[in-house]
């Protein structure tokens, strides 16, 4: 799965919590953030990065 279509899947709660999470592990702004998933011009560190934040909401998750 592509990172924007988990970011999009996810409800408006979880939106934020990952937001906050993959600004704090990759150290972007807000706008940054916003701006690398619209254009998806990730680098591969960022790129891996947030897979391994996605993997480890996914084991995390009690839904």
């Amino acid at each position: 799965m592509v990172i924007i279509d988990y970011y999009r899947e996810l409800p408006e709660y979880k939106k934020i919590q990952f937001r906050q999470k993959a600004m704090s592990i990759t150290g972007w702004s807000r706008s940054t953030f916003f701006y690398k998933m619209q254009h998806g011009n990730l680098k591969q560190l960022e790129i891996d990065a947030l897979t391994e934040l996605i993997n480890t909401i996914s084991y995390d998750r009690q839904d």
